[in-house]
């Protein structure tokens, strides 16, 4: 009887944990094959392979990945829970920080991200993030930049290298408290850094799922990690530089920069649990210039292609807005886009059109946990597929067309509410910090470029708006060379 009742206990047992299995629905996906899963079969960028298998599959895909369950996101609803959900804030390891050893808040987890995220905003704040202060450094900047581009007068000029020196400028504002002249040989150390990093970093990969060929690569010369390791090795020796030269008057930087106010936090928070290190500082350092440098950059370049492309209509519109609203005698300032519809437009469906990233960065599902009623593993990377939803009639009729009027109300002088399928700074506690800098940047950039010259494609080329191609994680356009006239003689002040 004992023997007959362990073996009713033990089937009802088996049934329960079968019963239990079936109840936890897994989204759906393609097959893949041993080891590789679906890798063999992606040829094209991964936002359009995901998106191609979400019209088989539904709004919410699961795929194999080498070694990776992989959930890719492709509606505004399951993105927004996703991104909003507690148990989907994990960085994974799969991660391409993680693998050279670069700490900060883009790759930290738990109780030190939530302590350096705060903090950071905090010093941000204090010096003058998103507000007056970081104008006046953007326009010093911007200063140089135009002088660059005077300097060509009608000439065909590839205006994209000189502009991620710019822009980089402008973090280096923040981090350091100063920028670093392309003349002086920090400067030119500087940039050659982040043109080395934008060539190679890679945020979703192969190295991600496969981790025996991302193990031989990390030693191998010439291999994006490899490379990303030496630039990530050769940036922390610089902000210790940096450090060193503050070590004998600490009060001429106080309160200055990023650094200063990070290192002190280090020297008040000194323990083994402290969450602000050495490493935690270096780390931020370089999560704030590769997060903003190529974003801004490309969406800034996006702006002035499109202008380009349609001199007499879509630029002479924006010219027309910005000789009404700022005159050609005074810098654009940042309250200027309340007045400014159009051009705000502009910029807002640039960043819809051509989404810089399309895929953003993968977070994993710490526990198990659900999205859109699918059951979700811990462990499982979740990717949001943002250039599907900007590209989704349901919410963006005729996705593929360029129009900034989407934006506008009906007489087409102010803007609507912002959508809330537009995302092109992801969303939730992960979400880009600093996209209230970025969307600065990019209006008083591309207001003050075009106060300032008309921008025409180089004579006897155009300028192709397919011409796309996914670089790392960020989605670019080839580069094309601009001839910019000035609008007069007497530049802006």
């Amino acid at each position: 009887l004992a023997i007959v009742l362990a073996g009713v206990l033990a089937l009802k047992t088996l049934t329960a944990k079968t019963s239990t299995r079936k109840e936890k629905r897994l989204p759906p996906g393609p097959r893949g094959v041993p080891l590789l899963g679906y890798l063999p079969f992606i040829w094209k960028p991964y936002h359009v392979v995901f998106q191609e298998l979400s019209e088989r599959y539904g709004p919410i895909v699961r795929v194999r990945l080498g070694v990776k369950d992989v959930v890719v996101l492709h509606d505004l609803k399951s993105i927004r829970e996703a991104l909003t959900n507690p148990d989907v804030l994990y960085r994974p390891r799969e991660f391409l920080f993680n693998y050279v050893g670069i700490k900060g808040i883009a790759v930290m987890n738990g109780e030190p991200w939530l302590t350096n995220r705060r903090y950071c905003f905090q010093v941000l704040r204090n010096l003058g993030f998103a507000k007056k202060s970081m104008e006046e450094h953007i326009h010093e900047e911007l200063q140089c930049f135009t002088d660059r581009l005077v300097s060509s007068e009608g000439q065909p000029m590839l205006v994209a290298q000189p502009l991620v020196s710019s822009v980089a400028n402008n973090i280096s504002a923040l981090v350091f408290g100063q920028r670093y002249d392309l003349n002086d040989a920090t400067g030119r150390f500087l940039e050659a850094l982040l043109s080395k990093f934008l060539l190679n970093a890679t945020f979703f990969s192969v190295f991600d799922f496969m981790p025996i060929v991302r193990f031989f690569a990390y030693y191998i010369p010439y291999t994006r990690i490899y490379s990303v390791k030496s630039v990530f090795k050769d940036f922390k020796q610089f902000v210790r530089r940096e450090l060193k030269k503050r070590e004998g008057n600490p009060g001429q930087y106080e309160n200055r920069d990023f650094i200063d106010g990070y290192s002190r936090k280090i020297q008040e928070s000194k323990g083994a649990a402290s969450p602000f290190t050495q490493a935690g500082m270096e780390g931020n350092a370089i999560n704030f210039y590769s997060a903003s440098t190529n974003t801004v950059r490309s969406a800034i370049l996006w702006n002035l292609y499109i202008a380009a492309s349609d001199p007499d209509g879509h630029q002479a519109r924006l010219q027309h807005e910005i000789d009404a609203v700022i005159g050609r005698h005074r810098a654009p300032g940042w309250e200027d886009r309340l007045r400014m519809p159009f051009t705000m437009a502009s910029i807002l469906e640039t960043m819809r059109w051509r989404t810089i990233s399309p895929t953003g960065i993968h977070r994993a599902a710490k526990y198990d946990t659900t999205i859109g009623g699918y059951h979700i593993p811990a462990g499982t990377l979740v990717l949001a597929n943002f250039w599907k939803l900007h590209n989704d009639p349901t919410h963006w009729p005729d996705p593929s067309k360029y129009d900034p009027t989407r934006f506008l109300n009906a007489d087409e002088t102010e803007m609507k509410e912002k959508s809330l399928a537009l995302l092109p700074f992801s969303l939730g506690k992960r979400s880009c910090p600093g996209e209230s800098l970025a969307v600065m940047e990019i209006f008083i950039y591309v207001t003050t470029v075009l106060q300032k010259f008309r921008v025409y494609p180089q004579e006897g080329k155009r300028i192709s708006s397919t011409a796309l191609h996914t670089k790392n994680v960020f989605l670019c356009t080839d580069s094309f060379s601009l001839a910019l006239f000035s609008l007069c003689a007497k530049n802006p002040t």
